[in-house]
């Protein structure tokens, strides 16, 4: 019998309210695409504008004084013309910061575009890891798990492991919090029970590789003396179930034998550790850039980074790509940061009938282990 750690009262809340229909299922086929737009786009013209601004006020400071009396004849004058120089003085000031504010966000902007300009999209995981192995430099792979390396197809016993994104899978997960209700009392409780049901579905839920070629990649990688790691959002509590899956697809990280290590990257309201087990780096919900930084701040990680001609990333998300792509490039300028879409792409989507399908099987089968 397999060991199983859930509470059954939170399983039947949560059921039951995604069966009354707080969260619609229907619309789960749908894709969920995410994106940031991390910074305003601030053009010369607006920047022009504030500049004129600032020099008109400079240019009504210096009237106001020129025109303030020099040998005020009464209190009245003295605190008039004082009263004009500190409230244009203060208006001066402002403009003064407003402008360094927008000339610095359009610095980060232009940063920001550039970093984006300089990532790579692509549908085909052999061609991207092949082009790492052609260049004959000490370097170092870097993978996102979902949707990057596997695919979580749903819960379906005996059933033909189709390549597609089932119940549990990233998009699943997306979906059904896109549709629940953010401004609710009970949101934050609905999001619990959410994440609940995700990690319930990660130990019963069947995987398969985003494409046949994964596994053996990433063995030649490592044969070639790179570095393969994994970096996720996936929380350390799963991280048990997820080693054991990606096993059984074939697949593991360099440094599979290192010492289970707690990244100090912390956030709030939340009770698991960022970790690094097993060659992959579990963020829990935390940022993958500054959990990546505190993993190459180690002992470890130090010792990895040491020398690295260049370092390719991968992941599904372009928001990720973003932030590790930036922070890459300052450590090591070389590096290369590939956006996979293959599953966004040209996979297919489970239907509203396949999850609610699976979603009755594992009731059952959860109902069935409560029992014993």
């Amino acid at each position: 019998m397999r060991q199983n750690n859930t509470n059954p009262e939170s399983w039947r809340l949560w059921f039951t309210h995604a069966s009354n229909n707080m969260v619609d299922f229907s619309r789960i086929g749908e894709r969920v695409i995410a994106s940031k737009n991390w910074f305003p786009h601030y053009s010369q013209k607006e920047i022009a504008d504030r500049l004129l601004i600032f020099a008109s006020t400079l240019i009504a400071g210096y009237a106001g004084y020129a025109s303030a009396p020099q040998n005020p004849e009464s209190v009245r004058d003295t605190w008039q013309s004082r009263m004009v120089l500190s409230a244009l003085s203060g208006f001066f000031v402002l403009q003064l910061v407003v402008i360094l504010l927008l000339i610095q966000k359009r610095r980060n902007m232009q940063s920001m575009n550039e970093c984006t300009a300089s990532i790579e999209q692509s549908v085909d995981f052999s061609l991207s890891v092949q082009q790492l192995l052609t260049l004959g430099k000490k370097s170092v792979a870097i993978f996102d798990i979902d949707n990057t390396l596997l695919i979580t197809i749903g819960y379906r016993p005996n059933a033909s492991r189709t390549r597609q994104s089932g119940y549990g899978s990233d998009i699943w997960f997306s979906a059904v919090f896109s549709q629940l209700d953010k401004t609710s009392p009970d949101f934050h409780t609905m999001y619990l029970l959410l994440l609940s049901e995700y990690f319930i579905i990660q130990q019963h839920a069947q995987h398969v590789t985003t494409e046949d070629c994964v596994p053996a990649l990433l063995a030649q990688l490592k044969e070639n003396n790179i570095s393969v790691l994994g970096l996720t959002t996936r929380t350390s509590c799963i991280s048990d179930i997820t080693l054991q899956r990606l096993a059984e697809l074939g697949i593991q990280f360099s440094h599979h034998d290192a010492e289970t290590m707690t990244l100090p990257v912390s956030i709030k309201d939340c009770s698991d550790d960022a970790i690094f087990k097993q060659g992959v780096i579990f963020c829990s919900g935390r940022s993958k850039k500054l959990c990546l930084d505190a993993f190459i701040n180690t002992s470890l990680g130090l010792s990895l980074f040491q020398g690295v001609e260049t370092v390719l990333f991968m992941d599904d998300k372009l928001s990720h790509c973003e932030e590790v792509s930036q922070y890459l490039r300052l450590r090591v300028p070389a590096s290369r940061t590939v956006h996979y879409t293959h599953v966004e792409e040209d996979l297919p989507v489970a239907d509203k009938a396949q999850i609610d399908e699976d979603r009755s099987r594992l009731s059952v089968e959860l109902e069935r282990e409560f029992r014993f």
